[in-house]
Protein backbone atom coordinates (compact mmCIF):
# COMPACT_ATOMS: atom_id res chain seq x y z
CA UNK A 1 0.00 0.00 0.00
CA UNK A 2 2.78 2.91 1.04
CA UNK A 3 4.74 1.92 -2.64
CA UNK A 4 0.65 2.32 -4.54
CA UNK A 5 0.81 5.66 -2.46
CA UNK A 6 4.22 6.90 -3.14
CA UNK A 7 3.76 6.02 -6.76
CA UNK A 8 0.74 8.15 -6.90
CA UNK A 9 2.60 10.96 -5.08
CA UNK A 10 5.19 10.63 -8.00
CA UNK A 11 2.66 10.98 -10.64
CA UNK A 12 0.56 14.19 -8.94
CA UNK A 13 4.13 15.76 -8.39
CA UNK A 14 5.35 15.03 -12.11
CA UNK A 15 1.99 16.76 -13.31
CA UNK A 16 2.11 19.35 -11.20
CA UNK A 17 6.16 20.29 -12.41
CA UNK A 18 5.96 19.52 -16.11
CA UNK A 19 5.84 23.62 -16.61
CA UNK A 20 9.24 23.11 -14.99
CA UNK A 21 12.27 22.45 -17.26
CA UNK A 22 15.79 21.86 -15.49
CA UNK A 23 19.04 21.89 -17.77
CA UNK A 24 21.08 20.59 -15.02
CA UNK A 25 20.42 19.64 -11.32
CA UNK A 26 23.66 19.08 -9.39
CA UNK A 27 23.67 17.62 -6.08
CA UNK A 28 26.85 17.28 -3.59
CA UNK A 29 26.68 15.54 -0.42
CA UNK A 30 29.17 15.59 2.30
CA UNK A 31 29.09 12.98 4.80
CA UNK A 32 31.37 14.42 7.31
CA UNK A 33 28.56 17.35 7.85
CA UNK A 34 25.69 15.60 6.36
CA UNK A 35 25.47 19.03 4.39
CA UNK A 36 23.48 18.93 0.90
CA UNK A 37 23.95 21.42 -1.62
CA UNK A 38 21.76 21.62 -5.19
CA UNK A 39 22.64 23.64 -7.76
CA UNK A 40 19.92 24.13 -10.60
CA UNK A 41 19.59 25.62 -13.54
CA UNK A 42 16.05 26.39 -15.04
CA UNK A 43 15.03 26.94 -18.06
CA UNK A 44 11.49 27.42 -17.66
CA UNK A 45 9.43 27.93 -14.81
CA UNK A 46 5.19 29.26 -15.30
CA UNK A 47 4.44 29.08 -11.48
CA UNK A 48 5.07 32.36 -9.37
CA UNK A 49 7.14 29.86 -6.70
CA UNK A 50 10.23 26.99 -7.63
CA UNK A 51 9.31 23.96 -6.27
CA UNK A 52 11.72 21.33 -5.13
CA UNK A 53 11.13 17.84 -3.40
CA UNK A 54 13.38 15.85 -1.56
CA UNK A 55 12.83 12.33 -0.03
CA UNK A 56 14.29 13.10 3.00
CA UNK A 57 13.01 15.20 5.94
CA UNK A 58 14.37 18.86 6.19
CA UNK A 59 14.01 21.27 8.78
CA UNK A 60 16.06 24.17 7.96
CA UNK A 61 17.03 25.39 4.05
CA UNK A 62 19.45 28.24 3.04
CA UNK A 63 18.36 29.49 -0.70
CA UNK A 64 19.08 32.09 -3.69
CA UNK A 65 18.03 32.70 -6.90
CA UNK A 66 20.98 34.00 -9.26
CA UNK A 67 22.58 34.67 -6.59
CA UNK A 68 20.53 36.84 -4.24
CA UNK A 69 19.06 35.28 -1.46
CA UNK A 70 15.02 34.14 -0.87
CA UNK A 71 13.23 32.92 1.97
CA UNK A 72 11.95 29.58 1.17
CA UNK A 73 9.10 27.45 2.40
CA UNK A 74 9.37 23.64 4.15
CA UNK A 75 6.23 21.48 3.98
CA UNK A 76 5.98 18.25 4.49
CA UNK A 77 5.14 15.38 1.69
CA UNK A 78 4.06 11.90 1.58
CA UNK A 79 7.77 11.50 0.74
CA UNK A 80 9.77 13.56 2.70
CA UNK A 81 9.95 17.23 2.12
CA UNK A 82 9.49 19.96 -0.20
CA UNK A 83 10.73 23.08 -0.59
CA UNK A 84 8.94 26.65 -2.39
CA UNK A 85 11.22 29.24 -3.18
CA UNK A 86 9.34 32.32 -4.92
CA UNK A 87 10.33 33.79 -7.58
CA UNK A 88 9.28 36.28 -10.75
CA UNK A 89 11.74 34.81 -12.98
CA UNK A 90 10.49 32.36 -15.55
CA UNK A 91 13.43 31.90 -17.93
CA UNK A 92 16.85 30.69 -17.26
CA UNK A 93 17.90 31.49 -13.71
CA UNK A 94 19.89 29.32 -11.15
CA UNK A 95 18.63 28.32 -7.61
CA UNK A 96 20.96 27.42 -5.11
CA UNK A 97 20.02 25.08 -2.11
CA UNK A 98 22.05 24.11 0.74
CA UNK A 99 20.60 22.02 3.72
CA UNK A 100 21.57 19.18 6.42
CA UNK A 101 19.86 15.42 6.40
CA UNK A 102 20.27 12.80 8.79
CA UNK A 103 20.34 9.06 8.55
CA UNK A 104 22.43 8.76 5.32
CA UNK A 105 24.85 6.23 6.48
CA UNK A 106 23.86 3.50 8.46
CA UNK A 107 26.22 0.28 9.57
CA UNK A 108 25.14 -3.41 8.55
CA UNK A 109 27.37 -6.07 10.13
CA UNK A 110 30.62 -3.80 10.34
CA UNK A 111 29.93 -2.18 7.19
CA UNK A 112 29.04 2.07 6.76
CA UNK A 113 26.34 1.91 4.37
CA UNK A 114 25.26 4.88 2.47
CA UNK A 115 22.22 5.24 0.85
CA UNK A 116 20.08 8.45 -0.79
CA UNK A 117 17.19 8.15 -3.60
CA UNK A 118 16.14 10.87 -6.05
CA UNK A 119 13.01 10.92 -7.62
CA UNK A 120 13.32 12.70 -11.43
CA UNK A 121 9.61 14.85 -10.89
CA UNK A 122 9.95 17.49 -13.75
CA UNK A 123 12.16 16.90 -17.28
CA UNK A 124 16.30 17.52 -16.43
CA UNK A 125 18.97 17.51 -19.72
CA UNK A 126 21.62 16.50 -16.82
CA UNK A 127 21.76 15.38 -13.37
CA UNK A 128 25.08 14.58 -11.16
CA UNK A 129 25.65 13.29 -7.93
CA UNK A 130 28.84 14.08 -5.79
CA UNK A 131 29.25 12.09 -2.60
CA UNK A 132 32.15 13.75 -0.28
CA UNK A 133 33.07 10.33 1.82
CA UNK A 134 33.62 11.41 5.57
CA UNK A 135 37.38 11.47 6.93
CA UNK A 136 39.24 8.21 7.38
CA UNK A 137 37.07 6.27 5.92
CA UNK A 138 37.14 4.44 2.25
CA UNK A 139 35.45 2.30 -0.47
CA UNK A 140 35.03 -1.11 1.03
CA UNK A 141 37.12 -3.67 -0.90
CA UNK A 142 35.02 -6.37 -3.37
CA UNK A 143 36.75 -9.16 -1.33
CA UNK A 144 35.04 -7.91 2.11
CA UNK A 145 31.33 -8.25 0.36
CA UNK A 146 29.21 -10.89 -2.01
CA UNK A 147 27.17 -7.40 -2.87
CA UNK A 148 27.77 -4.52 -5.62
CA UNK A 149 30.84 -2.27 -3.46
CA UNK A 150 28.53 1.29 -5.00
CA UNK A 151 25.46 1.71 -7.45
CA UNK A 152 24.58 2.68 -10.08
CA UNK A 153 27.28 0.96 -11.67
CA UNK A 154 28.20 4.07 -14.09
CA UNK A 155 30.58 6.10 -11.57
CA UNK A 156 34.09 8.14 -11.20
CA UNK A 157 35.93 7.99 -7.98
CA UNK A 158 38.88 10.50 -6.82
CA UNK A 159 40.34 12.79 -4.15
CA UNK A 160 39.80 16.23 -2.67
CA UNK A 161 43.10 15.84 -0.85
CA UNK A 162 41.75 14.80 2.38
CA UNK A 163 38.60 12.70 1.76
CA UNK A 164 37.13 10.41 -1.48
CA UNK A 165 34.82 11.22 -3.61
CA UNK A 166 32.22 9.07 -5.92
CA UNK A 167 30.31 11.26 -8.56
CA UNK A 168 27.47 10.10 -10.92
CA UNK A 169 26.86 11.99 -14.23
CA UNK A 170 23.28 10.95 -15.34
CA UNK A 171 20.42 11.86 -17.87
CA UNK A 172 17.41 10.91 -16.38
CA UNK A 173 13.73 10.19 -17.34
CA UNK A 174 10.77 11.71 -16.34
CA UNK A 175 9.84 9.43 -13.66
CA UNK A 176 12.45 7.67 -12.71
CA UNK A 177 13.77 7.07 -8.94
CA UNK A 178 17.22 7.36 -8.88
CA UNK A 179 18.62 4.77 -6.13
CA UNK A 180 22.88 5.38 -5.36
CA UNK A 181 24.62 3.09 -2.29
CA UNK A 182 28.26 2.67 -1.65
CA UNK A 183 29.84 0.00 0.56
CA UNK A 184 32.39 1.89 2.79
CA UNK A 185 34.75 0.91 6.00
CA UNK A 186 36.76 3.27 8.68
CA UNK A 187 40.51 3.01 7.96
CA UNK A 188 41.12 5.31 11.02
CA UNK A 189 42.40 2.33 13.50
CA UNK A 190 45.36 2.79 14.96
CA UNK A 191 47.72 -0.09 16.00
CA UNK A 192 47.08 -2.26 19.03
CA UNK A 193 50.22 -2.31 20.30
CA UNK A 194 52.42 0.63 18.72
CA UNK A 195 56.10 -0.05 20.76
CA UNK A 196 55.75 -3.27 18.64
CA UNK A 197 55.77 -1.63 15.17
CA UNK A 198 59.52 -0.92 14.28
CA UNK A 199 59.84 0.51 10.45
CA UNK A 200 62.95 0.86 8.96
CA UNK A 201 64.04 4.12 7.21
CA UNK A 202 65.86 2.66 5.04
CA UNK A 203 62.39 0.75 3.50
CA UNK A 204 60.38 3.39 3.22
CA UNK A 205 63.19 5.62 1.32
CA UNK A 206 62.96 2.52 -1.12
CA UNK A 207 59.12 2.25 -1.19
CA UNK A 208 58.81 5.59 -2.09
CA UNK A 209 61.59 5.27 -4.78
CA UNK A 210 59.55 2.31 -6.35
CA UNK A 211 56.20 3.94 -6.21
CA UNK A 212 57.84 7.20 -7.64
CA UNK A 213 58.99 5.14 -10.30
CA UNK A 214 56.07 3.47 -11.01
CA UNK A 215 54.08 6.44 -11.13
CA UNK A 216 56.78 7.77 -13.91
CA UNK A 217 56.30 4.61 -15.88
CA UNK A 218 52.56 4.77 -15.85
CA UNK A 219 52.04 8.35 -16.92
CA UNK A 220 54.77 7.93 -19.48
CA UNK A 221 52.97 5.13 -20.56
CA UNK A 222 49.48 6.88 -20.36
CA UNK A 223 50.81 9.56 -22.76
CA UNK A 224 51.98 7.08 -25.29
CA UNK A 225 48.68 4.87 -25.43
CA UNK A 226 46.71 7.78 -25.64
CA UNK A 227 43.97 8.05 -28.57
CA UNK A 228 44.37 10.64 -31.57
CA UNK A 229 41.18 12.48 -30.91
CA UNK A 230 40.54 13.19 -34.72
CA UNK A 231 40.32 9.69 -35.29
CA UNK A 232 37.58 9.35 -32.77
CA UNK A 233 35.53 11.99 -34.30
CA UNK A 234 34.86 10.44 -37.82
CA UNK A 235 31.32 9.44 -36.74
CA UNK A 236 30.36 12.40 -34.79
CA UNK A 237 27.81 15.01 -36.04
CA UNK A 238 29.22 18.45 -37.65
CA UNK A 239 27.48 20.33 -34.51
CA UNK A 240 29.81 17.96 -32.15
CA UNK A 241 32.98 18.47 -33.95
CA UNK A 242 32.92 21.98 -34.05
CA UNK A 243 32.24 21.90 -30.30
CA UNK A 244 35.10 19.48 -30.00
CA UNK A 245 37.60 22.60 -32.26
CA UNK A 246 36.76 24.66 -29.63
CA UNK A 247 37.94 22.95 -27.19
CA UNK A 248 41.01 22.15 -28.97
CA UNK A 249 41.95 26.25 -29.66
CA UNK A 250 41.83 26.64 -26.17
CA UNK A 251 44.02 24.05 -24.86
CA UNK A 252 41.08 21.16 -24.33
CA UNK A 253 38.67 23.42 -22.04
CA UNK A 254 35.84 25.86 -22.18
CA UNK A 255 32.93 26.82 -20.10
CA UNK A 256 29.32 25.59 -21.41
CA UNK A 257 28.21 28.88 -20.77
CA UNK A 258 31.09 30.48 -23.18
CA UNK A 259 30.37 28.14 -25.72
CA UNK A 260 26.73 29.15 -25.84
CA UNK A 261 27.71 33.25 -26.06
CA UNK A 262 30.29 32.25 -28.73
CA UNK A 263 28.73 29.26 -31.02
CA UNK A 264 25.67 29.59 -33.36
CA UNK A 265 23.45 28.10 -31.43
CA UNK A 266 20.63 27.84 -28.67
CA UNK A 267 21.14 26.74 -24.64
CA UNK A 268 19.27 23.68 -25.26
CA UNK A 269 21.48 22.72 -28.57
CA UNK A 270 24.46 22.87 -26.79
CA UNK A 271 23.41 21.32 -23.73
CA UNK A 272 21.82 18.27 -25.95
CA UNK A 273 25.28 17.87 -28.09
CA UNK A 274 27.57 18.06 -24.59
CA UNK A 275 25.43 15.64 -23.26
CA UNK A 276 25.61 13.09 -26.14
CA UNK A 277 29.94 13.63 -25.89
CA UNK A 278 29.63 13.15 -21.99
CA UNK A 279 28.06 9.86 -22.58
CA UNK A 280 30.56 8.54 -25.47
CA UNK A 281 33.56 9.42 -23.33
CA UNK A 282 34.93 12.24 -24.76
CA UNK A 283 34.46 14.95 -22.94
CA UNK A 284 34.61 15.17 -18.82
CA UNK A 285 32.18 17.62 -17.10
CA UNK A 286 32.17 19.75 -13.59
CA UNK A 287 30.81 22.05 -11.76
CA UNK A 288 32.47 25.37 -12.08
CA UNK A 289 30.62 28.67 -10.66
CA UNK A 290 27.14 28.78 -12.36
CA UNK A 291 28.44 27.12 -15.22
CA UNK A 292 29.83 23.41 -16.08
CA UNK A 293 33.60 22.91 -17.34
CA UNK A 294 33.71 21.29 -19.97
CA UNK A 295 37.47 19.43 -21.09
CA UNK A 296 38.41 16.92 -23.45
CA UNK A 297 39.00 13.23 -21.88
CA UNK A 298 42.74 12.66 -20.77
CA UNK A 299 42.61 9.27 -22.60
CA UNK A 300 42.60 11.37 -25.58
CA UNK A 301 45.19 13.64 -28.04
CA UNK A 302 44.49 16.21 -29.49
Amino acid sequence: MKKIMLAAMLIVLSFSATATTLANEDIKIDLNTDTVTVDIEVEELTSSSFPYVSSNDIERVNASINGEPVECEIQDSAIGSEIRCPTDLRKNFTVNLQYEMEDLVSSRDGIKVFQYEHRVYRPTDSFTLEVILPDGHAILERGNTTQQVISPLNYETGSNGRQILVDWNLQPQLGNTLSFYILMNDIQGNPTDNDSIMIDRNVIVASIIIILSLIAAGVGYFIYTREDLSENMENLNDDQKDILEKLRENDGEYLQKDLVDEMDYSKAKISGEVSELVEKGILKKSKEGRSNKLSISRKYRY
